[in-house]
């Protein structure tokens, strides 16, 4: 198996290796990934739920049964619980297109308000069996410190190989009849490769047409794991745009040794004359330092101050200050800071 995650993740989508005719696609959702346990946890202590995250809490709480992606309870009210289905379920957290900054609100609070959770659908993709969902043995993240072991045992001791004798067709027929759930739409592609490349871009215009993220196309024979799977493909658009540098910052230590160290690891721009953050995506050549008097002594002051803004009297060989560049992003925040951005090019002149 691939890394251990807690749900199934996708791979990037690449036109040049992905053959996606005969897949499903449907719009990728901007909300946050969950799984319901179909309520066999729900009620007990999160620190006896063998996969719950609970390292890094500072006081024990109540499982709902609704796991974020990373093993952490989500507080949602019991009236809005207590319309899901007895089985459990693969999907996200959805208030709406564009506003995940709202779901994120919403659905993070420990005491959930109840007008708010009036507004949350769970939109479900999958119903996997949890012993494949959570299969036992150990399972280690370095970004949320878990380890999970004893997973068939506790299973077992709820019930769950009885909850889950039900067909998916039956799961699927009480989600169609919750308030709480809806399930995600799918459309099967064509199996030929032109007609579902134009499937494709004409899905994509729609969703970008009403606010939506992206696409997310999935193998109709793949199995549900809980990795990140070249069964699952996620395709986002990107929007470009301009900035100004303003500055530079040196390049820093990273888990892989010191590659970056005496380079630019980032510029600084500025975006629309008050939006300032940092742009990282270049290669090490564009990432070469001079000195105004000095041109040897940018890499050497760089090298001797990882992850500082530059001085003045340094700057990136290829992008001096207040010169022109331009970015990609997914984006903008409510703030008006573009999300995911990364640079692009050099301003091409008109």
């Amino acid at each position: 198996m691939a890394k251990r995650e807690f749900l199934m993740q996708a791979h990037k989508f690449n036109h040049k290796k992905h053959n996606i005719s005969g897949w499903y696609i449907s719009e990728k959702l901007d909300g946050m990934r969950c799984l319901w346990d179909g309520g066999i946890t729900r009620g007990t202590l999160a620190s006896s739920v063998p996969w719950a995250n609970t390292t890094k809490d500072k006081r024990e709480f109540t499982s709902t049964g609704l796991w974020t992606r990373k093993g952490k309870p989500i507080f949602a009210p019991d009236w809005w619980l207590d319309s899901l289905p007895s089985y459990p379920l693969d999907g996200e957290l959805f208030v709406g297109r564009g506003e995940r900054q709202t779901t994120m609100s919403y659905c993070r609070k420990h005491t959930p308000l109840d007008g708010e959770w009036l507004h949350v659908k769970l939109h479900v993709f999958d119903a996997p069996s949890l012993y494949q969902a959570i299969p036992d043995g150990n399972y280690y993240d370095t970004n949320c410190d878990v380890v999970i072991s004893g997973i068939t045992d506790y299973l077992d001791r709820h019930n769950a190989r009885a909850l889950e004798r039900r067909s998916f067709a039956g799961a699927m027929s009480h989600v169609t009849n919750s308030t709480s759930a809806v399930i995600h739409d799918q459309m099967l592609l064509s199996d030929d490769i032109h007609l579902a490349n134009d499937q494709v871009a004409r899905a994509m215009d729609k969703v970008l047409s009403l606010g939506g993220e992206g696409l997310v196309f999935r193998n109709p024979t793949s199995i549900w794991l809980p990795e990140r799977s070249h069964d699952v493909l996620k395709l986002k658009p990107y929007i470009d745009d301009e900035a100004t540098v303003i500055g530079y910052v040196s390049g820093r230590e990273t888990s892989r040794g010191s590659k970056l160290r005496g380079l630019m690891g980032a510029l600084v721009v500025s975006y629309k004359d008050s939006i300032v953050f940092e742009l990282s995506g270049f290669t090490d050549y564009e990432r070469r330092l001079t000195h105004e008097m000095d041109p040897s002594y940018g890499a050497e002051y760089a090298w001797d101050n990882p992850g500082e803004e530059l001085p003045s009297s340094i700057s990136a060989v290829e992008f001096p200050r207040g010169s022109t560049i331009t970015f990609k992003y997914r984006e903008l925040s409510k703030a008006g800071v573009p999300i995911e951005a990364s640079y692009f090019r050099k301003h091409l002149e008109s």
